[in-house]
């Protein structure tokens, strides 16, 4: 999620041997004719240095994030932001929890923090969980192109934490392809989304249920929203990553076909949904300014946490995981855009 030492930044280098090329690679490849001058021009580096390339020259000087030193501090530094690290379901208190049983399972939100939600057992279960994980290692899974992050994983090793992102070519180039020309300059491949059965299974149930609970937070006068896939972004972490600093994606609330300039803006999508693989991890919720205290949740494998409205925008998030842990977290991040629409449901199906 992130380079700095709360962000991925800076150059990533793909493992994955030369494939052949498909149509989202097409429609995103520089050479395309999609691809117009002006944005061949803002892909070319410039001679001027703007404000957005010395933040990004200023954060690859900064020191990698790392398993101890720094990165201790830091999250030494971090909870004590935190009061409390609930477990789930959390003991309904002082009015900071909602919890809501259905047959499967439940969810929980935070009154506090606007459009958070945590689901555990609704869209996916601890089974369907473990299945996901395997997935990820399988040979289909294994064709994609995984990117190998420097900034993450193991400084002293050879390994890297690995993501690849998967969608289809029209969403991609949703809102004038504003988002297109972040995988452009930054050298990123873009496979189709896999089809393996638990992957297909728990992205339709998820998306789906995310869907609804967004077109519940919205009012009934201005009609269910269009939510929609931009991108399903798989990363696998190293054992050693226990550390990802509370951060926020970035990018612009507006809802323009203005381009976005990807070395400032690296984190698209108008709502995150993530679901957590393999390994207990601990959930860090803190906001963007000023430092009024935050909150932190325990999550399980096939725990799926949201951030939209609110929670998306004003405030950051990250994850520790402990010491003892022995299995490399994976995790699958689905961003989402969600635009105005009269349609009558927000069903992904």
């Amino acid at each position: 999620m992130m380079p700095r030492q709360d962000r991925h930044v800076g150059r990533s280098r793909s493992t994955a041997a030369p494939t052949t090329a498909n149509p989202v690679d097409e429609a995103l490849h520089p050479a395309s004719p999609i691809v117009s001058e002006r944005e061949a021009t803002l892909a070319r580096p410039s001679r001027a240095v703007s404000p957005c390339a010395r933040e990004a020259e200023a954060a690859r000087k900064r020191p990698a994030r790392s398993t101890g030193g720094v990165g201790r501090a830091d999250e030494r530094r971090v909870r004590a932001r935190v009061s409390e690290v609930v477990k789930l379901p959390p003991v309904p208190s002082e009015a900071r929890w909602v919890v809501r049983h259905s047959a499967h399972g439940f969810d929980v939100r935070a009154p506090e923090c606007r459009g958070f939600a945590v689901f555990r057992g609704v869209g996916c279960d601890a089974q369907e969980a473990s299945a996901v994980y395997t997935e990820l290692s399988s040979e289909q899974a294994s064709r994609l192109s995984w990117t190998a992050l420097r900034d993450g994983g193991n400084s002293d090793s050879l390994l890297d934490t690995m993501k690849c992102y998967c969608g289809e070519t029209s969403q991609m180039l949703a809102r004038g392809g504003r988002y297109r020309q972040q995988l452009l300059v930054r050298g990123r491949r873009a496979d189709p989304l896999l089809s393996l059965p638990a992957i297909s299974t728990v992205r339709r149930k998820m998306l789906n249920l995310i869907a609804k609970s967004i077109t519940e937070s919205v009012a009934p006068a201005r009609g269910a929203p269009a939510v929609s896939l931009l991108t399903e972004q798989l990363i696998k972490y190293l054992p050693s990553d226990r550390w990802f600093a509370p951060h926020w994606d970035k990018d612009r609330r507006d809802k323009s076909s203005e381009p976005l300039d990807p070395k400032a803006y690296d984190g698209p999508g108008d709502a995150l949904a993530t679901l957590c693989l393999g390994c207990p991890c601990t959930l860090l919720m803190l906001p963007r300014h000023g430092n009024s205290p935050g909150f932190a949740l325990e999550l399980e494998p096939g725990d799926v946490y949201m951030l939209t409205d609110e929670a998306r925008w004003e405030w950051k998030h990250g994850i520790a995981i402990s010491e003892t842990e022995t299995v490399g977290r994976r995790a699958i991040v689905w961003r989402l855009l969600v635009d105005e629409n009269d349609a009558q449901s927000a069903s992904l199906e």
